[in-house]
Formats: C-alpha cells, sequence, structure tokens
C-alpha cells in the first residue's frame, strides 16, 4: 500500500481538484454526446477542443489495448 500514498503540497491541490472536475466532466460528455468533439468541448467547458480531441485519442487508444 505505500506505492499508493501520494505525497501532495497545497500549491497542487487546486489543479488537481481541476483535473479531477474536468476529467469527471470529460467522461460524462462521452457518455452523452459519443464522438462529437464541439458538444463534448462545450460540455467540459474548461478545456479547447484540441486538448478534449487528444484526450479522448489517448483514452480510446488504451480501451482498444486493453481489450486485446
Amino acid at each position: 500500500l505505500e506505492h499508493l500514498i501520494v505525497e501532495v503540497d497545497s500549491s497542487n491541490v487546486s489543479q488537481l481538484q481541476i483535473n479531477y472536475k474536468a476529467l469527471t466532466l470529460f467522461n460524462l460528455a462521452i457518455e452523452l454526446y459519443d464522438k462529437d468533439w464541439k458538444k463534448v468541448t462545450e460540455y467540459v467547458g474548461t478545456r479547447i477542443s484540441a486538448q478534449v480531441r487528444s484526450h479522448a485519442q489517448k483514452v480510446l487508444s488504451d480501451y482498444s489495448i486493453a481489450a486485446r
């Protein structure tokens, strides 16, 4: 369990919260809008379209590797 412990200083806490919120919104948007990146970007609201598409490409790539 020791390898699961992550030290976070107070300056990074708000950034982690923002990233968690954006990731949660991203996952919900994918469920709602599938690959309509414009709608996904609007739903997330804190990222530009290129960031959303880039993250989606990574996530979809990870899913295809896991499915093998």
